[in-house]
């Protein structure tokens, strides 16, 4: 009988051990699974983000864009306007002169 006391004792201890370590593993791979699903969450809301930037910044870049129009409209009559001969970049000019001389009167 004490024999199968201790092959009983031993088997019951085999048995606790061998269901401590299934409790581990199982526990280390729910951690893992966790941890896997944080980092794709992570990755995908940061390329969410770096989306959302990067639409920003097109329309921000169109908006540059359209704001440089006008401004460059006036740069290329200036430009063609001081290409002119004397004499014709005075008389273009002229009419501007006169608008600006009668508000100093």
């Amino acid at each position: 009988m004490t024999d199968n006391n201790v092959h009983e004792a031993s088997r019951d201890m085999t048995t606790s051990i061998q269901e401590a370590n299934q409790a581990m593993v199982n526990s280390a791979v729910a951690t893992q699974e966790r941890n896997m699903q944080y980092a794709q969450i992570t990755l995908e809301n940061g390329i969410e983000v770096l989306k959302s930037y990067a639409e920003d910044t097109r329309h921000l870049i169109q908006e540059l864009v359209e704001q440089q129009k006008p401004q460059q409209a006036v740069l290329q009559t200036t430009s063609r306007c001081w290409k002119l001969p004397g004499r014709q970049r005075d008389e273009r000019l002229r009419p501007r002169n006169r608008a600006h001389e009668r508000v100093q009167q």
